[in-house]
């Protein structure tokens, strides 16, 4: 009787802990702060001709923000010598309206970026991204007069030791507008 009862609690042991526990998260995006897009960017470059009035110009940039992953992955049994590792290879962003509509085409792209799993979920791991590129704001014309939008950031990739598919999602607030500049300094 003795026997059976160490094997079952033996066998319940390795049963409870060994399990999955959490997975690929996103900690955060841009630092958990909306991002101010001005999408039109007017300044002057100086002329080189002494007297000649200097050149004003416009450039739609690209947005790029930062994005913070945790991977808290432990697998099945005891610890093995390879950890786990999310190896995270694309995105996709869908922005939102206020009323969650969907605006604009999906941004696609991607990335290369390793997360090692922590348990804890001490560890995590930056890459950036490219958030709104300048074709896509060039090719949405009501971004100039001004609108809020959610965008929904769906990650995608492997755990390479067990080759299992995994998926993560974060939100970002972007506040999208022709704002003034300062003509004097590029980005201003």
């Amino acid at each position: 009787m003795r026997i059976f009862l160490a094997l079952f609690l033996v066998s319940a042991f390795f049963f409870i802990g060994c399990k999955t526990i959490g997975g690929l998260s996103v900690v955060s995006i841009n630092d958990d702060k909306p991002l101010k897009a001005d999408v039109e960017d007017w300044f002057t470059i100086p002329s080189e001709e002494p007297g000649e009035p200097p050149e004003v110009t416009s450039e739609i940039p690209n947005y790029i923000v930062s994005v913070e992953f945790v991977y808290t992955y432990a697998g099945y049994g005891l610890p093995t010598v390879n950890p786990y590792t999310a190896k995270i290879t694309d995105y996709e962003i869908t922005y939102k309206d206020a009323k969650g509509a969907r605006f604009g085409t999906i941004i696609k792209g991607s990335c290369n970026v390793e997360v090692p799993a922590d348990i804890e979920g001490k560890k995590t791991k930056k890459v950036e991204i490219t958030i709104a590129p300048s074709l896509w704001i060039e090719q949405n014309p009501d971004l100039w007069d001004g609108i809020d939008l959610v965008a929904n950031v769906k990650f995608k990739g492997k755990d390479i030791t067990s080759g299992k598919d995994i998926e993560c999602e974060g939100k970002l607030l972007v506040h999208f507008k022709d704002y003034e500049d300062d003509p004097t300094k590029k980005g201003g």
